[in-house]
């Protein structure tokens, strides 16, 4: 079982094809070191240990008939059986992709953002203050998943373009902080980016219930004259689920319709 050129590129390829798979799924947007690295070292990890216990059964089968197992006989095993596993790994993703293409995509009416729901979500409308401390009619949608341990939340409205620029850092964070107080979040975590498009404040926090330990995340993203803010929570010790990270990677920026609040996805 030597040759470590070969093994070397059974590593690389598992990890590429960990990649892939992972962006696929919609999973890379979230904490690096946290929640990304974990799911594709998870399949690396997989990748790699199946096929080397599937050929430590060949390898001690062999002992047992006293027939040694050729090196041959062990690179080729490895390969079939990675191979499958590469299979099925894209085709289970592509499943999934293919399945998500006909989920529920969210845009109000004027809003330039989009998000996609798992399935049709219950909507309302209300009136909440801006970043600028601005009254604003809001249109938002959300859907209950998990068996009703996990919801998703998407809020859009309007962000007012005679402000002349968009929110600054500390606007945000205050918006933020404002948002984080309404969820009763404890050690609330802050984060902040802004390119030439759009502003993004997000916020990550805890809170007890009698279910135990809630976590939720709040993105808000800010871009021209529309305020899209995304919620996912759920039970501490499922943060975060697929859905979640499906639904918060789903968010586009388009030109606003003049649709129904929602629309089917084809």
């Amino acid at each position: 079982m030597k040759k470590p050129n070969f093994w070397i590129t059974l590593v690389v390829a598992s990890t590429v094809l960990a990649l892939y798979v992972t962006w696929r799924e919609g999973a890379l947007r979230g904490d690096l070191l946290v929640e990304v690295l974990p799911l594709i070292l998870g399949k690396v990890v997989a990748l790699v240990f199946i096929p080397v216990v599937v050929v430590g059964i060949v390898f001690l089968f062999g002992k047992l008939i006293k027939r040694h197992a050729s090196n041959t006989t062990i690179f080729g095993v490895t390969a079939v059986v990675w191979i499958f596993l590469a299979v099925s790994s894209i085709t289970a993703t592509s499943y999934e992709t293919s399945d998500r293409n006909v989920s529920y995509v969210f845009q109000p009416k004027g809003c330039k953002y989009t998000v996609r729901f798992p399935d049709v979500p219950n909507f309302y409308s209300i009136d909440i203050e801006n970043t600028i401390d601005k009254l604003v009619p809001i249109k938002g949608a959300q859907l209950t998943i998990g068996n009703g341990n996990a919801f998703l939340r998407a809020e859009c409205g309007s962000h007012p373009k005679s402000v002349g620029v968009r929110p600054t850092k500390e606007q945000m964070y205050t918006y933020m902080k404002i948002i984080s107080s309404r969820l009763g979040l404890q050690l609330p975590v802050y984060e902040y980016n802004a390119d030439n498009s759009e502003t993004v404040g997000t916020v990550t926090g805890t809170k007890n219930s009698e279910r135990g330990s809630l976590t939720f995340r709040v993105i808000n993203y800010i871009g021209g004259t529309s305020n899209m803010t995304l919620y996912v929570g759920s039970r501490s010790i499922d943060f975060m689920t697929p859905d979640m990270r499906r639904f918060l990677s789903s968010i586009k920026k388009k030109p606003s319709t003049q649709q129904i609040p929602t629309h089917r996805g084809k």
